[in-house]
């Protein structure tokens, strides 16, 4: 079976789920392990322990992209 990444449930997952592991917001945001520790570094994600693994909440992730959006229709 292919990665979490190129399976149909991830993103139906990734459309229900109120919080997210690591792979699922680097799938939801279709970046990268080092991006997505660049975004908790910078500030700009943040995420929370649950189980000792993180997890982050799906409205810091949509709020993300909304960022972005906004910022790429300035530019």
């Amino acid at each position: 079976m292919g990665s979490a990444r190129n399976t149909p449930n991830s993103w139906r997952l990734a459309l229900t789920s109120s919080y997210y592991t690591s792979r699922e917001a680097q799938t939801y945001l279709r970046i990268g392990k080092t991006r997505l520790f660049e975004l908790i570094k910078t500030g700009q994600l943040t995420p929370f322990k649950l189980g000792g693994r993180l997890r982050f909440e799906g409205t810091d992730l949509r709020a993300y992209v909304d960022r972005e959006r906004q910022g790429t229709a300035a530019a």
